[in-house]
């Protein structure tokens, strides 16, 4: 459970990243 919510906020936070960079670098 723990494990799932660390990879939760992982994601969101490359995915707030990647929108703030404007998807300049899309993967």
């Amino acid at each position: 459970m723990k494990g799932h919510y660390c990879i939760k906020i992982k994601m969101s936070e490359i995915f707030y990243d990647s929108q703030q960079s404007g998807n300049k670098s899309q993967l």
